[in-house]
């Protein structure tokens, strides 16, 4: 897998409230410089990273602080099989 260039780089994140939403929201996203900016931010508050450039490039075309699409539930569940093996691994739990 070849690493993008900070101008082509897409970020998408998501944040899930199980008493408030539905469905995972998304709350941030962009590309380029301001992806870069997204990231580290995640990375100062240790946010967990996950890299999957195809799915970036579908959250990305959606409008943010918005339900993610059922249509698009079985992409986002990556996220989710994600984190779960974060938890496994560390007494952090992240949801």
């Amino acid at each position: 897998m070849s690493k993008s260039s900070p101008e082509s780089k897409k970020v998408a994140a998501l944040k899930y409230e199980q008493t408030r939403d539905a469905a995972p929201r998304l709350v941030a996203r962009d590309k380029g410089h301001w992806a870069e900016q997204i990231l580290a931010i995640a990375r100062e508050k240790n946010v967990p990273i996950m890299e999957n450039p195809e799915l970036s490039q579908m959250l990305i075309k959606l409008n943010q602080d918005n339900l993610i699409p059922m249509k698009n539930y079985q992409t986002v569940t990556k996220i989710y099989c994600f984190i779960r093996q974060l938890n496994n691994q560390n007494e952090k739990h992240y949801f």
